[in-house]
């Protein structure tokens, strides 16, 4: 028995995704994690290569031991993207093709550097030399044989958001008041051009591919289109007794199942078949048609966040997604925009501890990463991991840095832990990086992308 996971199917988990990341009952957080080196020993400060996560409870568990500070995602971070491909003078492009298993791994679509994005109806004979330029409804030839149909204008908060090297946001636009009243101008501008596509372009054919030439036309032979719809008609040319091009003469309408068939012309052998459009025609649902099954997250980090729950002057190498973790009582889920998931240590004295330093308790031998020093060098930010060990600091027990730093008192009994109960929440999604240092003048913006 064999199966397949379809585009639709990933690109609706990837918007069942999104909804579940935007739901009001939920809470949902991206976090910056792991201070310390890619090592195996709290004598080894050097980084080694990020290591590929691994989905175990184990894995999990430690992950929630890194976990330096947290902010909340709102409906507003989140969107669909598709790989992003440059229209780029001389470039070979891909069709749109309803029958390629693989279309969606194509570059049948172009952003231009207008912020345009355009589907390929039809590729011309060789590279496209001509820019689409043209916001229209109507699918547009140019003078190079590359048919386009006009998508949507990036809107210039998503493009800041979202837009990457790699990725480029996109959105089916829905009037929940079903006139477009309740739409930003750029939204409304592209709920048109979709609700125009679906009364215009329903079921029309611009292209129709050869599969084979066939051999001994002289002169070209008829195509006839056969399908469910109407009006369809085409013409053809030859080279050397082979089928070279085929012209749409018009598109018909109303077809979503088509096939065409050679007649004449004294040859034998050609084969093609019509390319019809998806849904309810090119340019009317742009996730569904581009293949949005990627999702993107977004946050901006802006120098000490939360009122210094974001630390500076230290590095994180981990960001993820943790859902409906747990506030520091254990007794319901935290709503909190900021979240400091470090515990805190505060001392009878100040010393030159170093961030990144190796503290010990003399009396209990408990071990701890120093994530923060304040100004005043007594109240330390930490966190404990494998390297660490997880013992339990002592109240007044002297305190020393392996690294750095000298001998102190702890007072008694002044020791908060992180601001979320730790290990409560899912881990969602995990991934490893290389240090990434912020600084106090330092805005850090952070996208994950999720592909489904």
């Amino acid at each position: 028995m064999t199966a397949i996971v379809t585009s639709k199917f990933r690109t609706t988990n990837g918007g069942n995704f999104k909804r579940d990341i935007s739901d009001v009952n939920n809470s949902v957080y991206i976090f910056i994690a792991k201070s310390d080196a890619w090592s195996d020993s709290i004598n080894v400060l050097a980084d080694g290569e990020p290591p590929i996560p691994l989905d175990t409870l184990r894995d999990e568990k430690e992950v929630h031991q890194n976990i330096m500070a947290a902010k909340i995602i709102t409906a507003a971070d989140v969107t669909h993207v598709i790989p992003r491909y440059n229209w780029v003078l001389g470039h070979p492009h891909s069709a749109w093709d309803d029958r390629d298993p693989d279309i969606f791994t194509k570059q049948f679509y172009v952003l231009t550097d207008e912020s345009k994005v355009f589907k390929c109806l039809k590729a011309g004979p060789s590279n496209s030399i001509i820019k689409p330029t043209l916001a229209q409804v109507v699918p547009f030839e140019l003078g190079d044989g590359y048919t386009w149909k006009y998508m949507y204008t990036l809107a210039a908060n998503d493009a800041t958001k979202y837009l990457t090297n790699f990725y480029i946001p996109i959105k089916t636009v829905i009037s929940a008041n079903g006139d477009g009243s309740d739409l930003s101008e750029s939204e409304f501008a592209q709920w048109t051009n979709q609700n125009l596509s679906i009364s215009g372009l329903n079921g029309k054919i611009y292209d129709i591919k050869i599969t084979e030439g066939g051999t001994g036309y002289n002169p070209a032979p008829t195509i006839t289109i056969v399908g469910n719809g109407t009006g369809a008609t085409a013409t053809c040319t030859v080279s050397n007794g082979s089928i070279d091009t085929i012209t749409i003469t018009n598109s018909g309408s109303g077809y979503t199942m088509a096939t065409c068939t050679f007649s004449g012309g004294g040859g034998s052998g050609a084969a093609g078949y019509p390319v019809t459009s998806p849904g309810l025609g090119h340019g009317t649902d742009p996730i569904s048609e581009l293949g949005g099954y990627f999702i993107a997250v977004h946050a901006r980090l802006e120098y000490e966040d939360g009122g210094g729950d974001f630390i500076v002057d230290n590095s994180f190498r981990q960001v993820g997604l943790i859902r409906n973790p747990l506030n520091s009582n254990g007794d319901a889920v935290t709503t909190a925009s900021t979240i400091n998931c470090l515990d805190t240590l505060v001392l009878a004295s100040g010393t030159d501890w170093v961030v990144g330093d190796v503290i010990v308790g003399a009396s209990s031998g408990a071990k701890a990463y120093v994530d923060y020093v304040d100004i005043s060098k007594i109240l330390l930010k930490i966190h404990q991991n494998d390297k660490t060990g997880y013992g339990t600091f002592l109240p007044n027990e002297t305190i020393e840095g392996i690294i750095g730093g000298s001998g102190v008192s702890a007072l008694a009994d002044v020791y908060t832990p992180a601001e979320y109960t730790r290990g409560s929440g899912e881990i969602i999604f995990l991934e490893n990086r290389t240090p990434i240092n912020r600084v106090d003048s330092q805005i850090e913006d952070v996208k994950i992308i999720i592909e489904f």
